[in-house]
């Protein structure tokens, strides 16, 4: 890393004289450096180990790469809060050394989401002016977007599949996969289905990367969005919005009660959920059709998600993380909870 440093940002801006890692590891998508230096600003060092320089994938690598730095600029322009990304010595904004790309930004001091409702409500309010600002990017890539995004029918072969497992030496999780398949997957999943055909949004243009984990706040006041990534259009709005809700607010119940042991209650979640809706309108505009269909899109985001993990588990798919049968386990208990909540996030 101090090689990245010295070789295209050293001299340039600043000369520097430490350097902390932040958080990623080896394996994952990127590795995060703080770089002090002895003149000039403080910067935040991304290593992109997801776009590992293979030759084949090297253009696509730099469109990808191209297309954060676009979407970044146009936020910085309208003024939302978030990474502006600085230049090397050569005046390119992402550097290629060893074997994956890197890129630098002004570093943003501050704290993580830590799931109160003041900083709920500030990150909703920016995401509505993220949405809104948006929709007049210019360069967001196609996406085909799949209104129902699994087949309903594969629900009879994992039944079928469950039940072989069942009679047989049925391990923990085919004793999960059971209760999930019999208790919520079935008597949810054509409604779910339903439901999405009776919506029917049209398209717009989503920013992806938008999670907890990617905020800033000093105390209750929001710093930055970081790490927006390349816009899409084909998704609706609205499933984006449902999406960042529902991580936030559940990441919100983690810190409020699932950290003390204590179930989180259904009015706690609308609390929140209101908090939500009242941050992000100051913002942008939420039809009433739309405020209604939130619950809906995370019953099926969590339903999609819940199928992907019994067809791993039952060898319909492969599961190209190579997940332990332990983890798939945990992963579908999370998105079943997911579902069954669903109806708590009913404004």
């Amino acid at each position: 890393m101090e090689d990245v440093v010295n070789k295209h940002y050293s001299g340039h801006i600043f000369k520097p004289i430490e350097v902390e890692r932040l958080m990623g590891k080896e394996g994952g998508s990127s590795i995060n450096y703080k770089v002090k230096g002895k003149d000039g600003p403080v910067i935040h060092l991304k290593n992109f180990l997801r776009f590992k320089c293979d030759p084949d994938r090297l253009n696509r690598e730099i469109e990808t790469l191209d297309r954060v730095i676009a979407v970044a600029d146009h936020l910085v322009g309208r003024g939302i809060k978030t990474f502006t990304f600085i230049e090397a010595k050569d005046g390119r904004r992402y550097v290629r050394e060893g074997d994956s790309q890197w890129m630098a930004s002004i570093f943003i001091e501050g704290d993580h989401y830590k799931g109160t409702l003041p900083q709920l409500q500030q990150f909703a309010k920016e995401l509505g002016r993220i949405d809104k600002s948006m929709q007049s990017f210019q360069n967001a890539i196609d996406s085909e977007y799949v209104e129902i995004p699994f087949k309903p029918e594969i629900l009879r072969e994992l039944k079928d599949l469950n039940k072989k497992a069942m009679s047989e030496n049925p391990s923990e999780m085919d004793h999960l996969a059971q209760t999930v398949i019999n208790e919520i997957l079935e008597p949810m999943l054509q409604g779910i289905v339903e439901g999405v055909k009776r919506y029917s949004f049209e398209p717009g243009i989503t920013v992806g990367n938008i999670h907890p984990h990617h905020t800033l706040y000093e105390g209750d006041d929001l710093k930055a969005v970081s790490d927006p990534e390349k816009a899409s259009f084909g998704y609706p709005v609205i499933e984006q919005i449902s999406f960042s809700a529902h991580r936030f607010i559940r990441q919100a119940i983690v810190y409020m009660f699932t950290c003390h042991g204590v179930e989180p209650n259904k009015e706690e979640i609308k609390r929140l959920m209101d908090g939500f809706i009242k941050g992000y309108i100051k913002e942008n505009n939420l039809s009433a059709k739309e405020i209604e269909a939130i619950p809906l899109m995370i019953a099926k985001t969590n339903a999609h998600k819940a199928l992907r993990i019994l067809q791993y588990h039952y060898g319909l798919e492969i599961d190209t993380m190579g997940r332990p049968v332990e983890k798939l386990q945990s992963e579908l208990y999370k998105f079943a909870t997911h579902i069954r909540e669903a109806e708590h996030f009913k404004v």
